[in-house]
């Protein structure tokens, strides 16, 4: 965890520092989802405005989006497990991965029905 937060202090915009943070670190599902959140806003400066203008249905084909895509599906993740908890959250980052990689959504209820 270390080396997940010194590469955060390098560069706040490394996305997979947030992604293993979440993973490895997090203390509770809240936790979690706030860098999972702060994940996909790292991968989203690293970015740029372009990708998400001309490549979009794109997104997993180019490496250089993987970033920002790895913290927002394990923050769907979460949200699908705070949702099975009965809880009511915000999705607004799973109606964004839907409009950058269309069909995602229906990929990973799939996925989690499996």
């Amino acid at each position: 965890m270390d080396l997940a937060r010194q590469a955060l202090t390098i560069s706040p915009d490394c996305a997979d520092a947030y992604l293993l943070l979440a993973e490895e670190a997090a203390s509770s599902l809240e936790e979690a989802r706030e860098l999972l959140e702060r994940g996909v806003a790292a991968g989203e400066r690293a970015l740029g405005p372009e990708p998400f203008e001309e490549d979009v249905g794109y997104f997993w084909g180019i490496l250089e989006t993987r970033p920002y895509m790895r913290p927002g599906r394990a923050r769907r993740d979460a949200l699908g497990a705070r949702s099975a908890s009965g809880k009511r959250s915000d999705i607004s980052m799973s109606a964004r991965t839907t409009t950058v990689v269309p069909g995602a959504e229906q990929r990973a209820g799939r996925r989690r029905m499996s």
